[in-house]
């Protein structure tokens, strides 16, 4: 993410992330609302503003990671800005791994279920390659 001045941010979409049905949403309503998270911070930032779809290589300059653009952004005009206390992060115990369920699936078993056809352990095989190897 990059900031551009005190009310523009520019979020990318990364290899990753690939969230083009976002992008349709924000062309037919742009109002968008994004939190941020920080592991080891109980307190959450949230922003609301107004988004708007950036594929223009110079303004996607700023974004570069690895010497690689992201393929678009959205570039969030900021309207509001606020804190949200701790409390939920305190009782979920979010950050702690402690706190997940000993049966928890690997997500390559969740789509595998949700998706016909595919394999859970190649999924999984191709997820790790991809935090490895497509980060960026």
């Amino acid at each position: 993410m990059a900031v551009l001045d005190a009310r523009t941010l520019l979020v990318p979409d990364r290899l990753g992330n690939r969230r083009v049905d976002t992008m349709p949403n924000v062309a037919e309503n742009p109002a968008v609302g994004l939190l941020f998270l920080v592991p080891g911070l109980r307190e959450t930032l949230r922003v609301n503003g107004a988004a708007g779809i950036v594929t223009d290589a110079a303004a996607l300059a700023p974004l570069a990671a690895h010497g690689r653009l992201p393929c678009a952004a959205l570039r969030v005009r900021v309207e509001e800005v606020f804190f949200h206390c701790g409390k939920a992060m305190i009782r979920s115990a979010l950050w702690s791994r402690a706190a997940a369920p000993p049966d928890l699936p690997c997500l390559g078993l969740i789509l595998s279920d949700q998706i016909a056809h595919l394999d859970p352990e190649e999924t999984e095989r191709s997820v790790a390659e991809g935090y490895r190897d497509r980060l960026y």
